[in-house]
């Protein structure tokens, strides 16, 4: 994921009508992340006492636009200490007597942290650091002071994951305490989540490293991280003249150091930093924030540092681009366009884990082809459904529903209105599509007919008889949308129609890990016990007496004349996910809204599931009160249930989470 920021800050209201429309041109080619350096005195009204109104003003306006905020509270910031007035000496220091891990600072920090978090889970924040560049002060501290600060982070990494377990901990280095493995990099790697970088290609007297040398750079970095995650919280290559700089050369360093930290398969997170250069009025008020820290430097240094902090950005102070926009925009289309593998920043100690995401498409309904591999063959797509309201913390609940045999997404969203309820109750949906006999023209029931294979060996389901990889395309699917949305790993939800629901139960048969719950509607399932495990979902079987294609007490089935198979009576499947579940207390009976239904409910089972069996009565082959495509037929019976199961299966899912295993 590839974001920005803006220098000092990040109301975007603040940019010029061009610097503004170049924003959003980036935005919409891919640029998806933003670093938003928020400071602790800034956030407390009084002590402990979160300013609210400061913190949203800033965030908002990045959530409205879907960029995922990575929000560093500088409490160390380029050598020195960044806390209320109280705590301070005044000059970069602590007050006298003051440490970070003393109980009442400790406390006093969590205490806002109870406030902000949830805040932050809200608005798209996937990473909350604790420290800027503050090796340049610890690397040179005493003892007492590093561990001081490392005991901070740990308290506050631990309070941080009883509030919002996804939202991992980080603490920003230069990437020169990095290559020197320096004992602040060393300690901040065993208390933090990640520790990540700002990066610039600058020598030791602040000019620019030629084009060869970046390259090398690079390499040293890169090995230095090895096998653990890069964040890289500020990617500057500015376009300082004194520095050795220029436009041409700001164009190729970020070209090279995108493409190099790109194709390096730990690389999470790259912020540009800066969007835009100083205005002149902007430029010599930093250049005087900056100024005491280089009293003693020579002249021409601080005539290179000067200019460094005033021409950092991707465009002029007017918002006209450099020679680096283009390149800017063809790299983060490239790597929207062609990143295949997992953006997960995966963990080294603690149970969080938080997806850096694609720029995700807006509310409203999309047709997605997946990347191409040998599970999803040219042809496999996928519709899903965003509602307009913001994710819950920790993600969107999300349910997949496939169609039955025949059937294609557009007939399953009108039939079921997944979409209609997902929008009310804020979770996505995804109308999953199966294959047909030619992908080369449009489905249709009784032409081409798609169809899943459900591993129930029926030679007369088309997707069978082709062995199509349908649990591939399952697992393809959902990395693929936990690329594009914030979604919840924890509420993932299969249901499905007739071969659909068939699917859902091979599912949970076969990929229990991903999903806390499945609901089959009129389906089949294999003759053989449940896996031995754990991780096995909550179930809902559902079907009515009067299906002539899932008859209540078995036997053979035929459809149009041809032999689908001899089935056993629908008590057995439920008996074999009693059994399965290991539901061992009596059932307890449900009271549905409609008559003539016997519905009842196992619980607690296996690592807490549940199993709920609904029957129907007289009710034949078709999803309950839906829009069924299916005629009342002798094939398919009567359409009379006036239950409508798809608000009964999302209430049945709203309780079913999949409980975190280590």
């Amino acid at each position: 994921m590839v974001g920005t920021t803006l220098y000092g800050s990040a109301n975007l209201s603040t940019l010029n009508a061009s610097a503004r429309q170049r924003f959003e041109t980036a935005a919409d080619s891919g640029l998806s992340g933003f670093t938003l350096y928020l400071d602790w005195p800034d956030l407390e009204s009084a002590p402990g006492q979160l300013d609210a109104d400061a913190l949203l003003s800033q965030l908002d306006p990045l959530a409205d636009r879907h960029l995922h905020v990575f929000v560093n509270i500088t409490v160390g910031n380029i050598g020195q200490y960044n806390v209320p007035m109280d705590l301070s000496d005044g000059d970069g220091g602590l007050a006298a007597g003051v440490k970070l891990n003393d109980p009442d600072v400790l406390a006093r920090f969590l205490g806002l942290m109870d406030q902000l978090v949830p805040l932050l889970g809200e608005r798209g924040v996937f990473l909350l650091g604790l420290g800027n560049e503050i090796d340049e002060r610890l690397d040179l501290a005493s003892d007492d002071e590093l561990i001081a600060y490392t005991e901070f982070v740990a308290a506050v990494r631990a309070h941080v994951q009883t509030l919002e377990p996804d939202l991992p901990i980080a603490v920003t280095l230069t990437s020169s305490a990095v290559r020197e493995q320096t004992p602040t990099w060393q300690l901040m790697q065993a208390v933090s989540d990640h520790v990540a970088i700002n990066y610039a290609p600058i020598d030791s007297d602040w000019r620019v490293l030629t084009v060869d040398e970046i390259a090398d750079d690079l390499d040293n970095v890169l090995e230095a991280f090895g096998d653990q995650p890069l964040i890289v919280q500020e990617l500057t290559c500015p376009s300082a003249a004194s520095m050795g700089a220029s436009t041409w050369w700001q164009a190729q360093c970020l070209a090279i150091v995108l493409d190099r930290f790109g194709s390096h398969r730990q690389t999470r997170f790259i912020s540009l930093f800066s969007l835009e250069d100083l205005d002149e009025t902007t430029c010599e008020a930093v250049q005087t924030v900056f100024a005491p820290l280089l009293i003693d430097a020579p002249a021409d240094f601080r005539e290179r540092f000067g200019e460094y902090l005033c021409r950092l950005g991707l465009l002029n102070p007017d918002g006209e681009p450099k020679p680096a926009w283009s390149i800017v925009l063809d790299r983060i289309a490239g790597a929207t366009d062609n990143q295949p593998r997992s953006l997960l920043l995966e963990q080294q100690a603690g149970p969080a884990k938080r997806r850096l995401l694609l720029r995700p498409p807006p509310s409203g309904q999309h047709e997605i082809a997946l990347p191409l591999t040998a599970s999803t063959g040219e042809q496999r797509r996928y519709q899903v459904h965003i509602p307009t309201q913001r994710p819950p913390p920790g993600g969107w609940p999300v349910v997949v529903h496939f169609h039955g045999g025949g059937g294609s997404g557009d007939s399953a969203r009108a039939e079921s209105r997944w979409d209609e309820l997902a929008e009310r109750r804020n979770f996505v949906v995804v109308f999953a599509e199966g294959t047909r006999p030619d992908p080369t023209s449009p489905p249709g029931f009784g032409t081409n007919p798609q169809s899943w294979n459900d591993g129930t060996g029926r030679s007369a389901i088309g997707a069978v008889a082709r062995g199509e990889d349908d649990l591939g395309y399952v697992n393809a699917l959902l990395d693929d949308l936990a690329n594009r949305v914030p979604i919840s790993d924890s509420q993932v939800y299969a249901t499905g129609f007739s071969n659909g629901a068939s699917l859902s139960l091979h599912l949970a048969r076969n990929l229990p890990e991903r999903l806390a719950a499945v609901a089959a509607v009129a389906g089949k399932d294999v003759e053989t016990p449940l896996p031995d495990s754990d991780a096995l979902p909550s179930i809902l079987y559902m079907t009515g007496t009067e299906d002539p294609l899932n008859p209540l007490a078995g036997g053979n089935v035929f459809l149009f004349g041809t032999f689908l198979g001899n089935f056993p009576p629908i008590e057995t499947l439920l008996a074999r996910w009693r059994v399965g579940l290991n539901c061992q207390a009596a059932p307890t009976f449900i009271e549905p809204q409609a008559t003539d239904t016997e519905a009842r409910r196992h619980f607690p089972c296996r690592s807490n599931a549940t199993a709920e069996f609904w029957l129907l009565a007289g009710h034949g082959h078709h999803w309950p009160g839906g829009d069924s495509p299916l005629p009342e037929t002798f094939w398919t019976g009567p359409n009379v249930s006036a239950l409508d199961a798809t608000e009964i299966i999302w209430s049945f899912f709203a309780q079913s989470r999949k409980v975190r295993t280590q």
